[in-house]
């Protein structure tokens, strides 16, 4: 019933299709960085040392968190405003 609910229930609060690409762009962008941080901090600490990633894997996840972490951070400085898009005229 929620999995039903729920979807209904934003479509109605934000209206518009383009309003719930923006918020589900939004999640994701916030969302990426913090599961990719984890995942290098619980692979770091918790796992034994002969499951662990090799360094150059290391170092490759921990690139790609900070490239999708400055994106996030950009995209949702866009999204209130703080900084122009970009987008240029054609």
């Amino acid at each position: 019933m929620l999995l039903v609910a729920l979807p209904i229930a934003i479509y109605l609060f934000f209206g518009e299709p383009v309003g719930l690409l923006q918020t589900a762009g939004a999640i994701e962008a916030a969302h990426i960085p913090i599961v990719t941080g984890l995942t290098l901090y619980l692979n770091h600490r918790m796992l034994p040392k002969e499951l662990q990633p090799s360094k150059m894997i290391f170092g490759g996840t921990a690139i790609a968190d900070i490239f999708f972490g400055v994106f996030a951070i950009i995209y949702l400085l866009q999204l209130l405003g703080m900084i122009g898009s970009g987008g240029g005229s054609t």
